[in-house]
Formats: structure tokens, C-alpha cells, sequence
């Protein structure tokens, strides 16, 4: 979903209820910040997905804003892209 110019939420990405797990990214002119990895491999491919939908040749870098898991178990797929990291991190 597209927030802003360069903002998007993913939304959905799994649910314990009563949360919901979401993510985001920003893409800029070259690169494009993934806002936590999702709450699984599955989540990760799909922020992946739409994060080079929307800019195919950026450069990704990714983010996890807590250690909760729901924020950090999609890194095994940016781990195996070569994504670099910040934040901290359990994987």
C-alpha cells in the first residue's frame, strides 16, 4: 500500500490475534530500505516482492526495528540475497 511518494506499508503478513503483522519500505532513487523483514521466509519473499515491484535495479538494505520475532524472521531471505542488515538481530 502506498503511503507517501516513496513510503508503502505490506500489510497482513500474518496475524496472532488481536495483532497483526505488517511491514514497510522507503524507495529512493537507488536504494530502498526494508522496515523489518516480516514474521517468516514467506513474509520476507513477499516484502521483497513488492519492494522491487516498485524499484527493480535499487540497491535493498533492511532494517529490524526490535528483536521480536514477527519483525525479524523474514532476514533468512534477504540473508540469502545478500541483503545487508541493521539493527539488531537474532539470525
Amino acid at each position: 500500500m502506498k503511503l507517501s511518494l516513496h513510503c508503502y506499508a505490506v500489510t497482513g503478513l500474518g496475524s496472532i490475534p488481536p495483532w497483526e503483522v505488517n511491514a514497510g519500505f522507503v524507495a529512493g532513487s537507488r536504494r530502498t530500505l526494508i522496515v523489518d523483514t516480516g514474521p517468516s521466509y514467506l513474509a520476507g519473499r513477499t516484502v521483497f516482492g513488492y519492494a522491487t515491484a516498485v524499484r527493480p535495479t535499487n540497491e535493498l538494505l533492511a532494517v529490524n526495528t526490535e528483536l521480536h520475532a514477527d519483525h525479524l524472521l523474514g532476514n533468512s531471505f534477504f540473508e540469502e540475497r545478500s541483503v545487508a542488515r541493521w539493527g539488531r538481530s537474532r539470525s
